[in-house]
């Protein structure tokens, strides 16, 4: 009750006209005013630059891998730590600008996931719903490079960066119900990745850990073994991740195997660079391994 008339009584002390023109302001045009890094998202949609699934559109935010949204009050009050009045005053314009630290999520920490004692429902999902061989599942576990989480039971395809878990690319393992995610504070630019040798000379990306691995799996039906190949996984449509890895692998040649559709074409004429696609009429490269 007191926290309640007390903001009922902070909020009687600020004009109601300042409040609703705090609570309708453009955030990201604040935003972006204040040096914040953001870049179009396509139909009136920002992206921060720092933070991939932190989006932003008229006067909200939705910061997707915390699963967290509101007003541009809200984003404020949450994220630089102001209080209500001030955040309004910000917006508003009532008072000078203040300075403003940029917005940070908690660093990525892989030991803060639980994993689950035995794998199964992992294992179960991607070789009876994904089609991928007990042969390369096994494999990856036994490299680290797949983990179920223990509460969720989804798959963790961890991010190394130099050796180190930097992040991890999260897909669901309920068949009828399809989820896939990054964990919150996952190293900017960097994606789930593999290499079957120690040289690099192509550096492949893909939209999707799934579609990495339903690739690897194609490409050995044929008696490809990928030797020379690092594959990186976007988790989208992400230049940043392919700008850091060639930054990691200089003079290693890029191919782009993303889906084989409208964004995908799009996504290749934009970059400008080589690209090998699922075969038609097959959308991506899980579709045409189940094929």
């Amino acid at each position: 009750m007191m926290v309640m008339f007390m903001k009922e009584r902070l909020l009687n002390s600020i004009p109601h006209s300042e409040v609703l023109t705090a609570r309708r302001a453009d955030l990201a045009q604040y935003l972006m005013s204040r040096g914040e890094p953001l870049t179009p998202a396509g139909s009136g949609r920002y992206r921060h630059a720092e933070h991939d699934s932190l989006v932003f559109t008229g006067n909200a935010y939705y910061w997707n891998s915390r699963k967290e949204h509101g007003n541009a009050i809200d984003f404020l009050q949450r994220f630089y730590g102001l209080d209500f009045k001030s955040a309004v005053a910000e917006l508003s314009g009532t008072e000078p600008s203040i300075a403003l630290p940029p917005a940070e999520p908690k660093p990525f920490d892989f030991a803060e996931i639980e994993l689950a004692p035995n794998m199964e429902r992992a294992i179960l999902y991607l070789h009876k719903t994904r089609g991928l061989s007990v042969e390369l599942i096994a494999e990856l576990i036994r490299r680290r490079q797949l983990f179920q989480e223990n509460k969720t039971n989804n798959a963790i395809f961890p991010i190394y960066e130099q050796g180190a878990i930097v992040g991890a690319e999260v897909v669901g393992t309920m068949p009828e119900k399809r989820f896939k995610g990054i964990k919150s504070g996952s190293k900017y630019g960097c994606g789930y990745n593999l290499a079957f040798d120690s040289e690099t000379a192509f550096a492949l990306f893909f939209e999707s850990a799934i579609d990495l691995l339903s690739f690897v799996e194609l490409s050995r039906m044929r008696g490809k073994d990928l030797a020379g190949c690092r594959l990186t996984s976007m988790m989208g449509l992400k230049q940043n991740i392919i700008d850091h890895t060639l930054h990691e692998l200089p003079g290693a040649q890029p191919f782009l195997c993303v889906d084989n559709d409208e964004a995908g074409q799009h996504f290749i004429k934009q970059m400008g660079l080589k690209s090998r696609l699922p075969t038609p009429p097959y959308k991506d490269w899980n579709e045409q391994l189940l094929a």
